[in-house]
């Protein structure tokens, strides 16, 4: 697949969720976050499938509590094995690029 096809991929995933720019407030796209059997999900509006979050046990435990989270999708595509230098670094590129949106949930 290539690095465009995944640029607009994510920008209609980014757009089915109402995810809001970068450089605004991050808007509320409703109740997104599932946590079945201590496993975080993100409901992104298919009625078949859901996308497992892979999370911390901590992240897990402020979401089940209700804490906000933030989604955070980015157009361009991560290097395989990042580490989380890279990880940061491609979030920041990203941001100041304008190659990103955001919005704020909360677990059911």
């Amino acid at each position: 697949m290539a690095c465009t096809d995944i640029r607009e991929g994510m920008r209609s995933f980014a757009a089915a969720m109402h995810l809001g720019p970068h450089d605004n407030e991050p808007p509320y796209i409703g109740h997104r976050i599932r946590i079945r059997l201590g496993m975080p999900w993100l409901d992104y509006g298919d009625d078949e499938y859901r996308l497992r979050v892979p999370a911390a046990r901590s992240w897990v435990d402020v979401a089940a509590h209700g804490g906000p989270i933030r989604v955070l999708v980015l157009f361009d595509p991560l290097a395989p094995g990042a580490n989380q230098h890279q990880t940061a670094e491609h979030l920041r590129d990203c941001s100041q690029r304008g190659a990103m949106r955001w919005g704020t949930t909360y677990h059911i």
